[in-house]
């Protein structure tokens, strides 16, 4: 919405309001055949598209910064992701979310990349894989972005190196990992996420006895801990890696020592802070690497600014100003020279941004992860 774009959950609120007050919509689901109750005739026009745009529900991000001021705790994220499951029904939904959806479908991921190119960022490293290993204390969820984008790969890479020199008992699932089908229940298609995803990984997890998961994603990690549990899928532990790195360092288990001389902000990401809040262990870690100085943005904590990328938009095309470059934008005003997030989606989305500005060169985009790494090394 603070980028010019159709959607404002206040509005959608008082519209719905509205259109129930006057009686003519007894349902809220778009196929639903509702009547007047005044005339008794059938409403023509269904709910959304006539009282609500499928261009507002289209433009959510699922940040949750309208849930998180709501003073009588509204909660418009579940509304509008029914109501987009409503048009996943109906067959209208955007081409670029649906090649998403039919991709995750047929390969298991969103980026539609062949399974065995999961594991290819696992060369000459030094990886327990489940298969092999059988019996581990801690299941690493490399995610789809960990394993298939190249740049997250660094990250992943990174994570690795930290896992094996705190000497934690560890394996990765390589080729037996699927999507956790966040991205898939976000955009509406339900059944996709609970009968694709959930019972394939349902297996897995129950074959290798897992326990306890460390993520990459928050979008993984908020799958995993809020949503399986849903359908009888639970863990004694799930566990962010920045979090995860802040234990390690807090145990004295690793100690960074490499001086990191630079001025730096950090990214809070909707799915660690607002859905989860977590925000004192990532900045915690930050504190600890020497020489490294944090300039807060503006926007920060609760109060911070979506990457852009959440709610499936990931993958569908945005119009109007970009989100990722107002965001980067507000990173760049504290004078900071670079931005630390803890997202795969939102590495993405600022290393995107920092190419449209043209000063990737001088202002860097990382991981938590990858900052902790090179000051061990």
């Amino acid at each position: 919405h603070n980028t010019g774009k159709s959607l404002s959950p206040r509005e959608i609120v008082l519209k719905t309001k509205a259109a129930m007050t006057e009686g003519i919509y007894t349902s809220l689901v778009p196929s639903a055949k509702a009547v007047d109750k005044k005339t008794g005739k059938p409403v023509t026009k269904p709910y959304v598209g006539e009282v609500i745009s499928t261009e507002e529900l289209w433009a959510c991000t699922t940040c949750r910064a309208c849930m998180e001021v709501c003073p009588v705790a509204i909660e418009h994220i579940d509304m509008i992701v029914d109501m987009r499951r409503g048009l996943v029904f109906e067959s209208k939904v955007p081409d670029s979310a649906r090649t998403a959806l039919m991709k995750m479908m047929n390969t298991g991921n969103p980026w539609g990349l062949p399974q065995d190119d999961r594991i290819e960022w696992m060369k000459g490293l030094d990886v327990p894989v489940a298969a092999e290993k059988k019996k581990f204390e801690y299941l690493y969820w490399v995610g789809c972005a960990g394993a298939y984008d190249m740049r997250n790969q660094k990250v992943t890479k990174a994570i690795i190196s930290i896992l094996n020199r705190a000497g934690v008992d560890y394996a990765v699932l390589g080729l037996e990992e699927m999507c956790c089908g966040e991205s898939a229940r976000r955009l509406g298609e339900e059944g996709l996420f609970q009968l694709g995803m959930i019972e394939m990984n349902r297996e897995t997890f129950a074959n290798y006895e897992v326990k306890k998961v460390i993520t990459q994603c928050p979008h993984c990690f908020n799958t995993f801990k809020n949503e399986y549990p849903q359908f009888g899928v639970e863990f004694e532990e799930v566990i962010h890696h920045s979090v995860f790195i802040s234990s390690l360092i807090r145990e004295g288990k690793i100690k960074p020592e490499k001086v990191i001389n630079g001025i730096y902000s950090f990214h809070d990401s909707c799915y660690l802070g607002r859905h989860n809040d977590i925000y004192d262990e990532p900045r915690s870690v930050l504190e600890s690497i020497p020489g490294l100085t944090l300039n807060e943005m503006e926007k920060r904590r609760n109060n911070s600014f979506c990457c852009g990328a959440g709610g499936g938009l990931m993958w569908m095309e945005e119009e109007g100003e970009r989100i990722n470059q107002n965001r980067l934008g507000q990173a760049v005003e504290t004078g900071a020279g670079g931005l630390i997030s803890a997202c795969p989606y939102c590495l993405i989305m600022f290393d995107d941004a920092a190419k449209a500005k043209s000063i990737e060169e001088e202002f860097a985009t990382k991981d938590i992860a990858e900052i902790v790494a090179e000051s061990l090394s």
